[in-house]
């Protein structure tokens, strides 16, 4: 994406959290508002953005009609594919994730569960210290 259009559009979002604040905005003197540096956007308004422009340049239709996330784990030479029976489940819990659900996703794999950490893109087995780095591809 281009800069000028994350510049436009924060300072469009500034702009309307002066007169209508959606998301809590810190205070503000009476009449006091900084041109030089806005407000950072709240997550939703950020997602709000993304999703706009994707839809504007026509990557939602693409993305959706020839490509599937795939969700991969960090092994010693590269990247190896989550088990074919857990990339949906992982995919829904990361959509939740994005809804503003819960940061941790729990999948069943056998007798263990994986928890998966979508801020930190790390995954881990329920009880166990090693972590490994998550991806997700497009494939």
């Amino acid at each position: 994406m281009h800069r000028s259009f994350w510049r436009e559009r924060t300072w469009d979002i500034h702009r309307r959290s002066v007169a209508d604040p959606p998301c809590k905005v810190s205070d503000r003197p009476e009449g006091g508002v900084k041109r030089s540096r806005p407000e950072a956007p709240c997550a939703a308004e950020a997602a709000e953005a993304v999703a706009e422009h994707a839809e504007r340049a026509g990557y939602a239709a693409a993305a959706a009609s020839e490509r599937a996330a795939v969700w991969e784990f960090r092994v010693k030479d590269g990247f190896k594919a989550f088990d074919a029976t857990c990339q949906g489940l992982v995919e829904s819990l990361y959509q939740a994730f994005l809804a503003g659900g819960d940061r941790l996703g729990h999948v069943p794999f056998g007798k263990q569960t994986i928890l998966v950490d979508f801020i930190d893109m790390k995954q881990r087995l329920e009880g166990g210290a090693r972590e490994r780095q998550v991806r997700r591809a497009w494939r």
